[in-house]
């Protein structure tokens, strides 16, 4: 299989993430040293704001299915169906960056002509690893977490994996609204590498970079507090890093 050496941007956000998406733009922007495509984000209201290139849309328009039938979290697993089984970028390949992290240093998501899966803080959550078990099939193939907050993905790999399922979203969907509970549910990060370290182990390389968390429960950020964590951040030496806004 070949992956397209130039590669858009996918970023879905939540409202609770409108006042990041500036500062995660602006860094993708000046730190992704080989990123030439189009930006696309995607919202489930209109955007309280304009941002220069790039093309916005609302959820419903990428993926038209029933966020309220997934029995665990819906509206973060809807998220997560968006990045997964969208088609509204023009290349195949499209980097996923989650709405709250920062890349806060140069970074190329391709060697040459490979991509690279970009390994962060370690973690292990035996949910995500049964629902990849239930949903395809899938066991663990790498020995270390996917889950970085972002991921260069291909549509061409996603519709590989969907084929057992009948080559259709819709299947997937259907599979994961009858098995998905509290300790059974998807994580795409985790679905997407381990998928391709399963079947196509030679088409990515992985890299392990230095990550960095910040996170205030309850409430969304400020722009001030923003502004605040991308300053101190900005000359530690850490490759990426994130700020979490999470209820409690």
């Amino acid at each position: 299989m070949i992956i397209d050496k130039s590669y858009d941007i996918f970023i879905v956000s939540a409202e609770k993430d409108y006042n990041k998406l500036p500062y995660v733009i602006r860094a993708a922007r000046e730190n992704l040293r080989d990123f030439t495509g189009e930006l696309v984000v995607v919202t489930p209201t209109a955007l309280p704001m304009s941002i220069e290139g790039v093309r916005v849309l609302r959820d419903e328009e990428v993926l038209p299915i029933d966020r309220t039938r997934f029995p665990h979290r819906p509206n973060w697993t809807f998220q997560q169906f968006l990045k997964l089984f969208q088609d509204v970028t023009t290349s195949d390949s499209y980097l996923v960056i989650d709405a709250d992290i920062i890349i806060n240093r140069p970074l190329s998501m391709l060697e040459g002509t490979t991509p690279i899966l970009y390994l962060g803080i370690d973690q292990m959550h035996p949910p995500y690893f049964e629902f990849m078990k239930k949903i395809i099939h899938l066991r663990r193939s790498y020995d270390y977490t996917f889950i970085n907050e972002f991921m260069l993905m291909n549509k061409k790999i996603v519709n590989c994996m969907l084929a057992p399922l009948g080559d259709d979203y819709m299947q997937f969907y259907e599979e994961a609204v009858r098995i998905m509970h509290a300790e059974c549910y998807l994580s795409e990060f985790e679905l997407y590498g381990n998928y391709v370290m399963q079947n196509f182990p030679e088409l990515y390389r992985t890299k392990k970079i230095t990550s960095e968390r910040n996170g205030v429960p309850g409430r969304p950020y400020t722009v001030s507090e923003i502004e605040s964590v991308v300053s101190r951040m900005r000359d530690r030496p850490v490759d990426v890093f994130t700020m979490h806004s999470w209820d409690i």
